[in-house]
């Protein structure tokens, strides 16, 4: 019997979790509507174009394939903060950061695939980690808040990737080539991942992903450290007093993080790219804070949550070109999403609050303390 009403419960609230996400999704587009109209367009012309742009061709859903994929990664990276109560606001410097990686080992000669996609792979994981040390050591050390460190490093490792590749890592420029387009050399055949369909940008790399959300998964469930990290992203005072060696949980934790934006850059450079250029694909690690959060902390969640943000970036292409509503219009769709979603998260506790606040007992002893 008791199982049964744990089930129910556990029904119930995966029931009402989907009742939220359509709420908020509904609300968004609502707002989506005005938005269209005041460009005077046909929103159901604009949504179609959308839907269409998505999932309409096998290959328009390979495209949203290729774009969900580090979105998936991204997610996962920011979920490995959140989840341990740290803010990692620089998964967009080092994705980057990764992907350089790859572009350089990438372009090694005289491997076999065998060598040489495990070693890009590895190389961009810790060149993701290498660039979160950083910010990891001063909040692990010295209590620097990361906010602020994860923040600045991101200007920096913008502005040092910039260099690195202006004055090192640039292939030689062809004649007539933009300036604005500066690029390594493509990678090497055998450091690329084989393709989902010819001709497509898709890639293997999305089961990469989806195998990683899995991994995750059984880490939070069953192992020591996952347990940890639940335990700090709780109550962090709790977990000391409960012999949990926070600084150590949480480093090893940071650098996770940016060990797996640094692995989506290395697979958006193997599976998509097969170079990078300055014209490198940017907020992919912002909009994976926004995947996140919506998939309130749950490895697995993360997969629909980003194949949803990869409809929304890879229909925006196709409705732009096809319509006088522009990309910025989807960008505003996900931050409703995002903002209606989240109100509805913290409202009960604003609404207990309040009712507390307003209670006759808590004004009086209130009033009494001064």
């Amino acid at each position: 019997m008791k199982a049964i009403i744990i089930d129910r419960n556990r029904r119930t609230v995966i029931f009402q979790q989907v009742l939220r996400y359509l709420l908020a999704f509904g609300l968004a587009i609502a707002v989506g509507v005005l938005i269209v109209v005041a460009r005077h367009e046909n929103p159901l012309k604009v949504y179609k174009m959308l839907v269409w742009g998505a999932l309409g061709t096998p290959l328009n859903f390979m495209q949203t394939i290729r774009w969900s994929t580090p979105l998936i990664m991204a997610g996962l990276a920011n979920l490995i903060a959140f989840r341990a109560g740290i803010w990692n606001l620089d998964v967009e410097t080092q994705l980057q950061f990764g992907a350089l990686a790859a572009a350089v080992v990438g372009n090694l000669p005289g491997l076999t695939p065998a060598v040489h996609i495990p070693l890009t792979i590895m190389v961009s994981t810790l060149a993701g980690a290498f660039w979160a040390f950083i910010p990891a050591i001063l909040y692990v050390r010295f209590r620097v808040n990361e906010l602020v460190t994860t923040l600045m490093m991101g200007y920096i490792g913008t502005l040092l990737i910039q260099y690195l590749l202006r004055y090192h890592f640039h292939a030689p420029f062809a004649p007539g080539a933009s300036p604005n387009n500066i690029a390594t050399a493509d990678i090497a055949q055998s450091a690329r991942l084989p393709q989902l369909v010819p001709s497509s940008e898709a890639s293997v790399s999305i089961f990469i992903a989806i195998a990683l959300c899995f991994v995750l998964f059984f880490l939070y469930r069953k192992t020591v450290l996952g347990y940890e990290a639940d335990v700090l992203g709780l109550n962090r005072r709790f977990a000391t007093y409960g012999g949990i060696k926070s600084s150590r949980v949480m480093l090893i934790l940071f650098l996770l993080s940016g060990a797996v934006a640094g692995l989506a850059g290395g697979l958006e450079i193997m599976g998509s790219q097969y170079n990078y250029s300055s014209l490198f694909p940017t907020g992919l690690g912002f909009d994976g804070i926004v995947v996140g959060i919506l998939s309130q902390n749950g490895p697995l969640a993360v997969i629909p949550a980003g194949l949803f943000f990869g409809i929304l970036r890879n229909g925006g292409y196709v409705v732009e070109q096809t319509t006088n509503v522009n990309r910025a219009a989807i960008s505003v769709i996900q931050g409703l999403i995002l903002l209606f979603f989240t109100v509805q998260i913290v409202w009960p506790a604003i609404r207990v609050k309040l009712a507390h606040k307003d209670n006759p007992a808590n004004r009086k002893e209130k009033k009494e303390n001064g």
